[in-house]
């Protein structure tokens, strides 16, 4: 779909990366500690079994997320995805079911939206080096993802992008106008965001919308006029990981590090 070709390795490690952080989301969810609810969870193989156990009576009592079917309050038209992230949707959809998809993308591309300026990788760069962090503007009052219906479900749930998964709130963000999630769980999203760009140096990243307008193959229904904001993937130099959860992730970082493909 882009000028950067990609493999199937490079896709079937991102799944595999999916699924790893949805094990632990669904340990998170439960906040499991017996023995019998880890073997539960190592068995967890997708997001509908997440979905199916989460929203069982015996787990929804249990769980420390707010997050549920048709619960779309963070659902904005401010999340970003790499072209890996982008390439892997498309990859997985019929030529009727691109269409569409990006007819949806098509008929909203004027739309106030997030612009990335610096990716998460350039962001921990700029740390290392004390430089300055540009100023971004995210408004989630901008609206809500295109691809939204009526009601309130995502047509692409199965393949969206990590910048959605890792949008979960331990508040009812409907109710509080907010997310509130641990200083932890903001790290291991920043370790899966660091690595799936690392994994997709060479690449790009930008607005789902406008990673979805610059895909290649729609090439022939975007206006030379189109103005497509994107930037640069990089490598990961080092991981933003805060010395008090070095600890905690060590073994999910080991997971994700052993098992590379």
């Amino acid at each position: 779909m882009f000028k950067k070709s990609y493999g199937i390795d490079q896709l079937k490690e991102l799944e595999r990366l999916y699924i790893l952080y949805e094990k632990y989301f669904y340990h998170q969810l439960l906040d499991l500690s017996t023995s019998e609810d880890k073997n539960r969870g190592q068995q967890y193989q997708g997001t509908a079994d997440l979905d199916r156990r989460r929203d069982a009576p015996q787990n929804r009592e249990r769980s420390k997320w707010h997050c549920k079917k048709g619960c779309d309050t963070c659902c904005t038209c401010n999340v970003t995805m790499t072209s890996l992230e982008c390439e892997y949707i498309l990859t997985q959809m019929s030529l009727d079911e691109r269409y569409k998809l990006i007819s949806l993308i098509y008929q909203n591309r004027s739309a106030i939206r997030y612009h990335p300026e610096v990716t998460t990788n350039g962001f921990a760069q700029i740390c290392m080096d004390g430089g300055d962090i540009p100023i971004e503007d995210n408004d989630p009052s901008w609206g809500k993802c295109p691809l939204l219906g009526e009601d309130h479900l995502c047509p692409i749930y199965e393949k969206r992008p990590f910048g959605c998964r890792s949008l979960v709130s331990e508040v009812d963000c409907f109710k509080s106008g907010y997310a509130e999630i641990s200083p932890l769980t903001l790290t291991v999203n920043n370790i899966f965001m660091q690595y799936i760009e690392h994994l997709d140096s060479g690449g790009i990243t930008g607005n789902f919308t406008d990673m979805m307008l610059a895909a290649g193959t729609w090439d022939s229904v975007i206006h030379d006029d189109e103005k497509i904001h994107i930037i640069y993937n990089r490598k990961a130099r080092l991981l933003m990981i805060p010395p008090e959860h070095r600890n905690a992730v060590e073994p999910l970082l080991k997971s994700i590090f052993d098992g590379k493909q």
